[in-house]
């Protein structure tokens, strides 16, 4: 069943009357050199990853965003079985495995540190692997890889990090915010010469491509793009300098418009109302952010894009009717589903059987039919508690739990981490930067603890300086 192997789908709503949104790859295919010479090059990645960590996990989110999963067999010479994993998936998890086998009290202690949300992810994804062989036999480990297990290394990945060093989470937080920069300066160069770029071939095996008027960069979907976009506008509060933040925010803002995506829209502006009303903001940068945006919005307005986002906002294309028929359909059928699923990819043939026309358009909807609703419920919920908590005397990244609370909201309105993209690995990596953690002086693990009096979270948006730990 094709629907079942992993394939990127996106429920036809999010594109006019768009049939077949799967994206064509062959059963199986393998090139031995290619892919031998790939794996050697994961390996010499994991052992490198042990020595140079910090840049590591950023290679990773690079690899990411800058190959789409649809063309990730160009890089790997594999494709089409459960070996069909992302680049980047390849690079976490040697990493993770090298410094299991190297490291094993560290990641002994990593695992350890949070028994209870760890436990229930472990509990989880042994569910979800399980049901997988159960009814699909290996075709769907490569989905559950990309979207799930590997993500989820990730995120443990960053939280260590973070822990033993928390400066290092604006660093991180910077560098996502860079990849979302590249990605809407590709999506505006894009737009003006109405080309795109690179994986042309690839990304054309989308049911949606040629149709498509929506921007997407090197991203598997318009809406995996403003995803990543609604992600970095609260996390560029961490760039240190105003007159480099501020154009940073703009090119952000301008990337959102180029995708067209209503819930991106209400996320940049609730990432912008949080980076200009936090009490740290200048006065002059609060003004220079006004004027660049009121800039940018007057040149936007005499440009033929403001036609496609009233367009948008004026006439949705069926997407509000598609997502209260899904709503009433699951509701309808759930309670067959609570404790396990029929595999994955399945929710995309029993909403065909049940007369949609489209997806269940989220994840949430998508993965109970998959796995199970208790499963689903489960995995989620981890996901908001591991958002959403606070320990006193413990601090975090600025401004990444607000991107991590974006992030979980943006991904139950469209078919998401239920399809192979880059969304699952971002969301997780986002939660992982959002990670709590004690400030430099007081953290024993910390390689500079004997610096006291340093700032912790650099990146201000014009903030003035603030005391270690002082919370976000």
């Amino acid at each position: 069943m094709a629907g079942r192997l992993g394939s990127s789908r996106y429920g036809a709503s999010e594109f006019a009357n768009v049939e077949g949104q799967e994206a064509e790859k062959p059963v199986s295919e393998i090139k031995p050199m290619q892919f031998t010479l790939w794996l050697a090059t994961s390996l010499g990645f994991g052992l490198l990853a042990v020595r140079f960590h910090h840049h590591a996990i950023k290679v990773v989110l690079f690899l990411a965003t800058a190959v789409p999963y649809v063309a990730s067999d160009l890089v790997t010479g594999y494709s089409g079985g459960f070996l069909d994993l992302h680049p980047a998936t390849w690079f976490a998890l040697f990493a993770f495995i090298v410094a299991s086998l190297i490291r094993p009290r560290e990641v002994l202690k990593l695992i350890g540190r949070d028994p209870v949300p760890n436990f229930l992810m472990a509990t989880v994804l042994s569910i979800v692997v399980a049901t997988v062989v159960v009814r699909d036999g290996s075709s769907g480990l490569s989905l559950i890889a990309n979207q799930m297990v590997v993500p989820y290394a990730v995120f443990l990945w960053a939280r260590f990090e973070i822990r033993r060093d928390s400066r290092f989470g604006a660093s991180l937080a910077r560098f996502v915010v860079g990849l979302g920069a590249i990605e809407s300066a590709l999506a505006l160069f894009q737009w003006a010469t109405k080309t795109t770029l690179f994986f042309t071939t690839q990304m054309s095996t989308y049911g949606w491509y040629r149709l498509n008027v929506r921007q997407f960069g090197t991203l598997d979907h318009p809406l995996t793009l403003s995803l990543l976009l609604a992600i970095c506008i609260p996390l560029s509060v961490n760039i240190r300098r105003a007159y480099f933040q501020v154009p940073v925010v703009v090119l952000l803002l301008i990337g959102v418009l180029l995708t067209e995506s209503r819930t991106g829209l209400l996320l940049a502006a609730a990432g912008l109302a949080f980076l200009l009303l936090r009490k740290q903001a200048s006065v002059k940068t609060r003004i220079a952010a006004c004027g660049a945006l009121g800039l940018g919005l007057i040149l936007f307005f005499q440009s033929s894009l403001a036609e496609g986002i009233a367009a948008r906002l004026d006439n949705d294309n069926g997407s509000a009717n598609a997502r209260s028929l899904a709503l009433k359909f699951f509701f309808e059928n759930v309670w067959h589903y609570f404790l396990g699923g029929d595999g994955v990819g399945s929710s995309f043939e029993t909403s065909s059987n049940g007369g949609l026309a489209t997806s269940l358009e989220s994840p949430v909807l998508m993965y109970a039919l998959d796995f199970g609703l208790l499963v689903t419920l489960i995995y989620f919920g981890v996901q908001l508690v591991l958002v959403l908590r606070w320990k006193r005397g413990w601090t975090a990244t600025s401004g990444a739990r607000a991107g991590a609370l974006f992030a979980v909201l943006s991904i139950q309105t469209y078919s998401s981490v239920a399809t192979e993209s880059a969304a699952a690995l971002l969301v997780w990596a986002v939660i992982g930067i959002a990670t709590l953690s004690l400030t430099q002086e007081d953290n024993p693990e910390s390689p500079n603890a004997h610096t006291r009096g340093r700032r912790i979270h650099s990146g201000q948006f014009g903030q003035k300086r603030a005391t270690p730990g002082q919370p976000d």
